[in-house]
């Protein structure tokens, strides 16, 4: 069986690089476009790992982030568009497992 990733972006263009990426790697991959759907799917699916495209969410990505955390036992990488460091340690806070930096 497949792992299978949820990814959350706000606008399905910036999935397409990783549609092909985690595909290719071996990942079954269902994409949401906001925080509700995200935990919607998480209510009904179990799902390996959650992947936060952070360009589009800046303003709510901590919060973002700990709702994922509290509602999912799920690890959660942050893509984040800008290579803060303040930014990145604030999601790490906000419960993101890991924390990438675009490009990826």
């Amino acid at each position: 069986m497949l792992p299978l990733v949820l990814v959350i972006a706000s606008d399905r263009d910036l999935c397409e690089p990783f549609r092909h990426e985690l595909s290719a790697a071996g990942f079954k991959a269902y994409y949401v476009e906001s925080l509700p759907s995200a935990l919607a799917v998480l209510a009904q699916w179990r799902f390996d790992a959650a992947l936060l495209l952070g360009r589009g969410f800046e303003a709510g990505l901590l919060r973002m982030l700990q709702s994922l955390r509290d509602a999912a036992d799920v690890p959660t990488l942050a893509v984040l568009d800008a290579a803060d460091e303040e930014r990145q340690l604030q999601a790490l806070d906000a419960g993101a497992a890991q924390v990438l930096v675009e490009p990826t």
